[in-house]
This record gives structure tokens, sequence and C-alpha cells, in this order.
């Protein structure tokens, strides 16, 4: 995570996009320090296994960016 914080650091934002979120854990990352992060996942069962919560509360969807 020290290449995450990095980015928060060195620029001022507060909204995040995470592309290919995989499990969460970066999205979780930035909402844990107060910032407007949702994610996109191609890999429908990644996202069911390891972040359903996220699924259920919107935060995560399953996706292709060609289609946002």
């Amino acid at each position: 995570m020290s290449c995450i914080k990095e980015v928060y650091r060195n620029l001022d934002f507060r909204t995040v996009l995470d592309a290919g979120c995989g499990s969460g854990i970066v999205v979780r990352h930035f909402l844990s320090k107060g910032y407007v992060a949702r994610g996109i996942e191609l890999s429908d069962w990644i996202v069911q296994t390891q972040c359903p919560d996220l699924l259920q509360d919107g935060i995560v969807q399953i996706g292709s960016l060609d289609e946002l």
C-alpha cells in the first residue's frame, strides 16, 4: 500500500475509480481514508467471492471498461 499512499500524498483529489479492482483491496483502502471510491472488475467470480459486500453496496460493479 505504500505506492498508493504516495498517490494521495502528492495529488489533490477526492474520487477514485479502480479499474480492474480485483478483490477490492484498493477501493477499501481509499474508502477508509475518506475518499469516494468505486471499482469495476471484469471477473464476476472475483467480485462475488472476494468483495460481495462492495458489490451489494454498489461500490464495485462487474463489467468491462468498454461498457462504461
